[in-house]
């Protein structure tokens, strides 16, 4: 996998009056030949076919996953009341994510309300977790949306119809262990998302490790980037069984064990 590269005597000598751009498109193989790079992705096939991936500049890795932003940006046009929209990778004190800048046809249309429509589209990991609705993109003068010029967006605010309070021992252990992690914030329910309501990377691991000695297992930091919504998190770990039956393991054997088992029979008393 890696970039489309054209070459041949169809390829220019490069961008007329154009240097800049010249030097950064068109590059000379080892072969002496010259080539020119086109910023798709692509994938040879065994039978000699070259698949397109999507755009190198628009395809970003974000907790492990490879992302088209493009394909977010589809996504979040397919709803009604949007006019306009693009999504691009940010970094902050929470690490790499997704923001999408939308413009409406409505005033009344929210980021929640978006967030909702785009979480019955897309898997959790594509939603956008900073939001910025306005007037209009920022263009150039060749139509194209101006990055340098993309306002800071702003992380989701949370819903008063989403505060959705912890009901299983599971969920309340996910809630326990975000409101440990970020003392000092509040207390968290399974609405909010972790990294919109302020977590950093630091917190993140925090959280994860305080989970994993509530559940009595393993519960690693990507699991929470993958899924930072509380409730989400809760469900992946109530539907992939990894909060119970498989322990955690301990150094300190039988007082590890011991401590096992008393998780277990309050787990069972108030689940009865």
């Amino acid at each position: 996998m890696g970039e489309i590269c054209i070459g041949g005597d169809g390829v220019a000598d490069g961008y007329a009056g154009d240097p800049v751009q010249t030097e950064a498109r068109f590059i000379t193989a080892f072969d002496g030949r010259r080539w020119y790079r086109t910023g798709d992705l692509g994938i040879s096939s065994d039978d000699g076919m070259i698949h397109i991936l999507g755009r190198m500049d628009t395809q970003v890795k974000v907790n492990g996953h490879r992302i088209e932003c493009g394909d977010v940006a589809s996504a979040l046009l397919g709803i009604h009341g949007v006019n306009d929209a693009i999504v691009v990778a940010r970094e902050d004190g929470a690490g790499r994510h997704l923001a999408a800048y939308v413009v409406t046809a409505s005033p009344q249309t929210t980021a929640v309300a978006l967030d909702h429509a785009l979480r019955a589209r897309l898997p959790a990991y594509m939603v956008p977790r900073a939001w910025c609705l306005c007037d209009a993109l920022p263009r150039s003068a060749n139509d194209k949306v101006d990055m340098s010029r993309l306002p800071a967006p702003q992380p989701l605010a949370a819903d008063a119809n989403d505060v959705c309070p912890a009901q299983s021992p599971l969920e309340k252990h996910v809630v326990a262990a975000c409101d440990f992690a970020m003392s000092g914030t509040g207390a968290a329910h399974l609405g909010e998302d972790f990294f919109a309501r302020g977590g950093d990377s630091l917190q993140a691991m925090a959280m994860t490790s305080r989970l994993s000695h509530l559940l009595g297992r393993e519960v690693s930091v990507r699991l929470l980037y993958a899924h930072p919504r509380l409730g989400d998190l809760a469900h992946a770990l109530a539907m992939g069984g990894t909060w119970r039956g498989r322990r955690h393991r301990s150094r300190r054997g039988s007082a590890g064990n011991r401590r096992m088992a008393r998780y277990g029979a309050s787990h069972r008393h108030g689940a009865a």
